[in-house]
């Protein structure tokens, strides 16, 4: 019997819960890249989110057509390279994080770091924190 031990029900709400984590992950990226919030160039929040999505999006297919075990390793797959996107975005917030404390309100050559830039990283970064500690 394919499919009996698969739960999925749960693959389907925790795939909806990386859809809507994904959006806000996509949502404070811009507003970091908007913000000019350190480290921010990279577009990690951006990167991050869609692949969190994309995650999430498989998650629901494999919930859905759980006899298919193509949509379960995909599902897998793409969790694990979530879960590598996440730590890569806590690594480049929590640097963009101390980079912005050292001189938040400071005029740079090009550009100005206002005060929004520097709550953008905390929330990235305990977001990911956050999504790196309820997935492992």
């Amino acid at each position: 019997m394919r499919g009996h031990f698969f739960p999925s029900k749960m693959a389907v709400a925790l795939g909806t819960a990386k859809l809507l984590v994904g959006m806000l992950l996509i949502a404070l990226g811009a507003l970091a890249l908007w913000g000019h919030a350190a480290m921010s160039n990279l577009g990690s929040g951006l990167w991050c989110g869609a692949v969190v999505m994309i995650s999430g999006l498989m998650g629901i297919m494999a919930g859905k057509r759980k006899h298919n075990v193509m949509y379960v390793i995909c599902y897998l797959i793409l969790s694990i390279l979530a879960l590598s996107g996440i730590g890569l975005l806590l690594i480049f917030a929590a640097t963009g994080l101390s980079r912005d404390s050292d001189s938040p309100w400071v005029y740079h050559a090009e550009q100005e770091v206002g005060e929004y830039a520097f709550l953008v990283n905390p929330v990235l970064t305990d977001l990911s924190i956050v999504m790196r500690t309820t997935v492992e």
